[in-house]
């Protein structure tokens, strides 16, 4: 690599435009020009100690209401990863409270379906869930896999 040197007489012209370039490419502050921020990531979240409820926090909530509000991103967690999903299989992204997407319309009977079936049938106790039927996929199977059976030995006959 070879180095550029300038003659000593030059150093009085050279040297102030080089240190004036070097501060404008380093620091655009320094001139009175404002660095530019650097955007926070939209998110669609509330704060972690938020305890209103969802549908005081977020917009277009039809089914969980009274849910706490900061309850409700570990809830659309549980969801995603229960049908193997992106948020963006239910939702327009930005538009979070967009119903433009049918599999949102589809998300909701389904969550009325898992209450009623809690409330009929297992004293109000979640025992059917997304994964009971989706395991895992964003389509349920036609067909659970059956129970497992336990054979037990015959009696011999005396």
């Amino acid at each position: 690599m070879r180095l550029i040197c300038f003659p000593s007489r030059w150093a009085p012209a050279v040297l102030p435009g080089l240190v004036l370039g070097i501060c404008l490419l380093v620091s655009p502050s320094a001139f009175g020009q404002q660095p530019v921020a650097e955007e926070k990531p939209q998110t669609p979240w509330v704060e972690d100690n938020d305890t209103r409820p969802a549908e005081v926090a977020y917009k277009n909530i039809k089914v969980l209401t009274g849910l706490p509000a900061n309850r409700m991103k570990a809830l659309m967690n549980t969801w995603k990863n229960s049908l193997g999903v992106e948020c963006t299989f239910c939702h327009v992204k930005g538009e979070w409270d967009s119903d433009s997407v049918k599999e949102k319309g589809y998300a909701r009977e389904m969550q009325k379906l898992t209450v009623n079936i809690a409330r009929d049938y297992f004293d109000g106790k979640e025992e059917v869930t997304c994964y009971t039927c989706h395991r895992g996929e964003a389509h349920p199977a036609k067909r659970l896999p059956a129970a497992p059976v336990q054979r037990r030995a015959r009696p011999v006959a005396p």
